[in-house]
């Protein structure tokens, strides 16, 4: 994506969701939400001394809304709708949707967030799948920051216009300060260029941990034993993020050349191998996305 003018196009941004807190009696707006039936509050929950209201409010209209002025015009009609006059975010979910199907993007997208973990020295990233074995998700957690990357065709059944969809949620805090919604969409702008500096670092932790897993794997007496490099990258080519990885495990399990090895491979095989200039790409197409939401 060459500008940001075009951001709307194949990526766009907005907010997804958000949590308000009320230093009110949960059970008003519990009574309002059974007497209007208010579609976009998701959740009710707190005590008699606060209430904390999830919502989304692209629901409040039944579309997406794709611009943060008008994020913010929505914000104040529901309040109003509410009767809330004094409150505080504690969370915001920053959302950017694609046309990108799924599984054409896994491997750049949990790419992305294994350098935002190593970006943030967070291990607590993990992926799930459904039932039938398909990957949905995959996600880093910590105690007020989650980055996730899943597969929106399947779980809105293909009702939403999305195919996939990342989704950077801030908790409590942003930076420190209290969260709102210019301070999460800025917070992301900030962030996303500072990954990339953790690309090389990121490369070598996934390429050791291959390779450890390749030693365990190749020794006789291992229980899930592989016979050979080729079968080992066969059975976790999913692990194996992008063209770097593949070149330095390969320099480390065996000798010759990694691209006659691949050229060979590939006729018989497939494997994507994304490039450094993939993963900043789509970086950047994120970025515009964003920037375009901030300024309209």
């Amino acid at each position: 994506m060459k500008d940001s003018t075009n951001a709307q196009k194949d990526i766009y941004a907005f907010i997804h969701t958000f949590e308000i807190r009320i230093k009110q009696n949960k059970q008003l707006f519990k009574l309002m939400q059974k007497e209007r039936k208010l579609v976009y509050v998701k959740n009710i929950r707190g005590d008699e001394t606060e209430t904390i209201l999830e919502i989304n409010p692209n629901k409040f209209h039944g579309y997406k809304i794709k611009t943060l002025s008008e994020f913010n015009s929505t914000l104040k009609l529901i309040l109003s709708e509410l009767k809330i006059t004094d409150y505080y975010f504690s969370r915001i979910d920053v959302t950017l949707d694609s046309e990108i199907e799924f599984e054409k993007c896994y491997k750049v997208n949990s790419f992305i967030i294994n350098l935002d973990s190593t970006r943030l020295n967070v291990d607590n990233t993990f992926s799930t799948t459904h039932k039938s074995g398909a990957k949905r998700q995959y996600i880093l957690k910590s105690s007020n920051y989650q980055h996730a990357f899943y597969d929106k065709k399947a779980e809105s059944k293909g009702k939403d216009d999305a195919c996939s969809r990342t989704e950077i949620r801030y908790i409590k805090s942003i930076d420190g300060d209290n969260i709102t919604s210019e301070k999460a969409i800025d917070a992301t702008i900030k962030y996303l260029p500072k990954m990339m500096k953790s690309y090389n670092a990121t490369t070598t932790e996934i390429t050791d941990m291959l390779y450890n897993l390749y030693i365990k794997e190749t020794a006789s007496d291992a229980e899930n034993s592989v016979s050979s490099f080729t079968e080992f990258v066969v059975k976790h080519e999913d692990m194996i993020k992008n063209k770097k990885v593949l070149t330095s495990l390969y320099k480390r399990c065996l000798n010759g050349s990694c691209a006659s090895w691949l050229s060979k491979y590939r006729k018989t095989k497939s494997i994507e191998l994304p490039l450094k200039q993939d993963i900043q790409a789509r970086l950047n197409e994120y970025k515009n996305a964003l920037i375009y939401y901030k300024n309209h």
